[in-house]
């Protein structure tokens, strides 16, 4: 989600970095001014299972959840910035983010849920567990 090609300041990237054993899960979160980075945390890429990925942003911080656990924290300067935000793209950068050599992804993906505030740890596992 973001509202242009030529920076990241408004709007989030979670995306994955790495190779065909590893991937590190990252989010990217623009704030009107800046942008801020959390570098979620590793996953075995050959382990052959679902990896339950969640995030919270909230108006000061966000965090990055792998199978139920918080992994990593990061603060925000400001709140997230939605300004000029219109569209959603998954599974590829384009058109906010290919610049980065970020363009598709072709991984299976069983659910996808927004929710109108950051969800506690405690309410994470339970969407996890539903």
């Amino acid at each position: 989600v973001g509202d242009d090609a030529d920076d990241r300041k408004q709007g989030f990237r979670l995306f994955r970095e790495g190779d065909e054993t590893s991937q590190r899960i990252k989010l990217n979160i623009g704030t009107g001014e800046g942008e801020s980075w959390n570098d979620g945390e590793v996953i075995d890429a050959t382990a052959g299972e679902w990896v339950h990925i969640a995030i919270t942003v909230s108006s000061s911080q966000n965090t990055i959840y792998i199978n139920g656990k918080a992994v990593r924290s990061s603060d925000l300067a400001s709140p997230i910035d939605w300004t000029g935000c219109t569209d959603l793209n998954i599974g590829s950068g384009g058109p906010t983010f290919s610049y980065w050599d970020h363009k598709s992804d072709l991984s299976e993906m069983d659910e996808l849920r927004f929710f109108n505030k950051a969800l506690t740890s405690d309410e994470i596992a339970t969407v996890m567990d539903y």
